[in-house]
């Protein structure tokens, strides 16, 4: 199941995670106060009750794949191999580009094909790009 935590408390979510043993990944931090977590699908709401107790609102996604997870390599692994092929990049943009894994700048053909290849099975850090990017600026 993919959740939307908003205004989490980050020391219970840390709690749960903790407790639930690698079964609770968070797997985007859009901002401060939002997180999207991938838990294994449960037919009982145990899990759910636990994330509604650690933020403000818990919102569950239809959509049910693990993106942005390791559950996804083998769909990373195909997009390494489209772009080996396939990929294109100006290496001096108008604008600059950056990561929304680790929020660094991305200047180079070869991190932009890595980027994209890992997209699917890394964390992303919202916050962290944009933060950086208003830092630049």
């Amino acid at each position: 199941d993919v959740y939307v935590l908003q205004q989490p408390e980050i020391t219970k979510l840390n709690k749960l995670q903790e407790g639930l043993m690698g079964n609770l990944i968070v797997s985007m931090k859009n901002c401060p106060d939002q997180y999207v977590v991938v838990t294994p699908a449960t037919n009982d709401n145990t899990v759910r009750k636990k994330l509604e107790s650690c933020c403000v609102m818990l919102i569950e996604m239809p959509i049910k794949r693990p993106y942005h997870t390791a559950f996804m390599k083998n769909v990373s692994e195909q997009m390494r191999e489209y772009y080996d092929k396939e990929l294109e990049y100006n290496e001096k943009p108008k604008v600059p580009v950056y990561s929304c894994l680790t929020g660094k700048r991305i200047t180079t053909k070869s991190e932009v094909k890595n980027e994209m290849s890992t997209l699917m099975e890394s964390n992303v850090d919202f916050e962290r790009a944009v933060f950086n990017m208003k830092k630049n600026i």
